[in-house]
């Protein structure tokens, strides 16, 4: 599951608006709206924290191998 669908699901869990919560985090509604878009990429793990600590969740940060090209096949001369 992507970053923003947890934080999304997470956030109506809490029973929280987008405003309601970057209220909490010192934020605006279109910076959490932002966050939680699929195509999202520029998380920073302040904002990521401070969002966490207002959902009562814990922030885990992980490395795990990068998907491999698909291996071509040789082609006969």
């Amino acid at each position: 599951m992507a970053l923003g669908e947890k934080l999304h699901l997470a956030r109506e869990a809490a029973g929280l608006t987008q405003a309601a919560l970057a209220r909490q985090i010192g934020t605006q509604p279109s910076a959490i709206s932002r966050l939680e878009a699929a195509d999202y990429d520029g998380h920073s793990m302040d904002t990521l924290r401070r969002v966490a600590d207002a959902l009562g969740l814990m922030l885990v940060v992980d490395f795990i191998p990068k998907p491999q090209p698909p291996i071509r096949a040789a082609t006969g001369a």
